[in-house]
């Protein structure tokens, strides 16, 4: 049964990025990039605070750093202001985390952050993270740690991790998770909270920078999992003000409506987002949701550069 309002809702504060990851959209391919204004968070502000009951979280986060949006923590403490009982989650490379950034971020009402270093070294993790420095994010993420836990904080700390394949490896991605690297371990101990992926093709970016390998049953390439959560559970929306299904979209390769012209539930009720949902369903979903890899069978998974 369609729930009339998404429990979650994905802010993107800025669709720029102030690095080029060599696996991302966002880091790749050219396209209009920007912050979210203002008068349109406001206005999804004040919807999902009409919707208090309903929502369980907020994700300031989609495709950019949201750290490059001056407004950003003014959000957050705007957001926990209105709602008190709401989880407030983002996401940030970790670079532009100045100690000044550090406590307002933890003085906002912030109830989580994730900081992302990829792969196997730190080495690796620079080559693939174009513009990032392991050693800076490092620091600064331990500047954050410790103010913290000065300030006896609940802010919730994660480090995010996308494992590229080995190719000489006899792994199977699917039966099996990435283990934690051993870098990021000894680097801030067993009791931080990781979470580690493996590293899948993006469905509307085939990648250039990394080779592929196929994992999962071929013959069976064109059946699909009728269930999707994003679809479901949460509404994404890019800075711009467009709603896209879900955070694998960073292109917005399937607009279904804008915050600027219609309102979150017109949106989440609408015929195109219904279609989609029912297509899903149905196992006959069409544009990049027919090459999604958490969808598929058959999945693409991207290899170790090095």
């Amino acid at each position: 049964m369609q729930i009339s309002f998404p429990p979650v809702v994905r802010v993107e504060p800025a669709s720029a990025c102030n690095l080029a990851c060599r696996h991302c959209p966002t880091g790749t391919v050219k396209m209009k990039r920007g912050v979210m204004s203002n008068a349109l968070f406001n206005k999804i502000l004040n919807e999902v605070v009409q919707h208090s009951d309903s929502l369980r979280a907020i994700v300031l986060y989609h495709g950019g750093e949201p750290l490059l949006n001056k407004d950003f923590v003014s959000w957050i403490k705007m957001l926990r202001s209105k709602l008190p009982n709401v989880y407030i989650k983002t996401v940030s490379n970790g670079m532009l985390l100045s100690e000044e950034i550090s406590n307002a971020l933890i003085d906002s009402g912030l109830s989580s952050v994730e900081f992302s270093l990829d792969s196997t070294s730190p080495e690796i993790n620079d080559y693939i993270r174009r513009n990032s420095k392991s050693s800076t994010v490092i620091d600064n993420i331990f500047k954050f740690i410790e103010i913290n836990a000065a300030k006896n904080s609940p802010v919730e700390i994660s480090i995010s991790s996308t494992q590229f394949i080995p190719s000489s490896a006899e792994f199977n991605p699917i039966n099996t998770t990435p283990s934690v690297p051993v870098w990021l371990k000894n680097t801030f101990g067993p009791s931080m909270n990781y979470k580690v992926f493996g590293a899948m093709q993006w469905p509307h970016f085939p990648s250039t920078e990394f080779s592929v390998r196929r994992f999962g049953d071929s013959s069976l390439n064109e059946i699909y999992n009728n269930n999707c959560d994003h679809v479901e559970s949460k509404l994404t929306v890019r800075s711009d003000g467009t709603v896209v299904p879900c955070c694998y979209d960073l292109t917005s390769q399937i607009p279904l409506g804008n915050l600027i012209t219609d309102s979150i539930s017109q949106i989440w009720n609408s015929d195109a987002y219904n279609k989609l949902r029912k297509e899903i369903s149905t196992s006959s979903p069409s544009g990049i949701c027919k090459d999604c890899n958490v969808i598929k069978n058959e999945k693409t998974f991207l290899l170790s550069p090095i």
